[in-house]
């Protein structure tokens, strides 16, 4: 899977235009090399979005908190699979 069409349920503005859709590709390791040293669980989440989606941080701020959890459900799976396994 390389990208994914998310479907807003609150349009938001994306470049002066409204849109209730966007494109969520899979993280690069450049990436994921972004997400290093930033803390804080919404802040992380938020600058998560700006890399796959290409929406600004002002854009993903304006995004409601219903469809930030279902962009989480799209991409929560990209980062869980990078966990490292637990050993016994």
């Amino acid at each position: 899977m390389n990208s994914v069409t998310f479907h807003f349920k609150w349009p938001i503005q994306h470049k002066g235009e409204w849109i209730d859709q966007i494109e969520v590709h899979a993280p690069t390791l450049r990436d994921l090399k972004a997400l290093d040293g930033v803390t804080g669980t919404f802040t992380r989440a938020a600058k998560m979005i700006e890399l796959l989606t290409g929406l600004t941080a002002r854009e993903v701020e304006a995004i409601s908190l219903e469809d930030m959890r279902g962009l989480g459900e799209i991409t929560r799976p990209f980062f869980t699979a990078l966990q490292p396994a637990a050993t016994s």
